[in-house]
């Protein structure tokens, strides 16, 4: 039980027998552990990202797949729009944390910081102060 509901745990064709947990909790964690690591980076690196789309879904597409050259990508970006968008495949990044929650937070605000210091020109110096 989380939040004082029953969510369901489903199980996917496509990982055999490994369980997908449900996207809607997934979801609410990512978006809980992006809204956190942008609250503590510096003002100027919180407006970059505020300029950029962020979308959650299950899984990548045959084409994401094709154009990312990642078997099961845990992220697909597409700079080539105003605004960037970054994509996380939320149940991919779930089997890649081992289907453990606090590892799943942590992969999410990895890999959304990596990608934000790539789109951005980030130096890695900015965000150890």
């Amino acid at each position: 039980m989380l939040f004082g509901r029953d969510f369901p745990v489903v199980r996917s064709d496509v990982c055999g027998s490994l369980s997908t947990m449900d996207l809607k909790i997934l979801q609410s964690w990512a978006e809980e552990e992006v809204a956190a690591v942008t609250k503590v980076l510096p003002e100027e690196m919180q407006t970059d990202v505020k300029n950029a789309v962020i979308l959650y879904a299950d899984k990548a597409s045959e084409e994401e797949i094709y154009a990312d050259s990642y078997d099961d990508p845990p992220v697909w970006v597409d700079d080539s729009v105003t605004p960037p968008v970054i994509q996380f495949f939320l149940n991919t990044i779930w089997m890649m944390s081992g289907e453990d929650e606090q590892d799943f937070r942590d992969e999410v605000g990895m890999i959304a910081l990596d990608e934000w210091s790539l789109l951005f020109d980030w130096d890695g110096n900015e965000l150890t102060e």
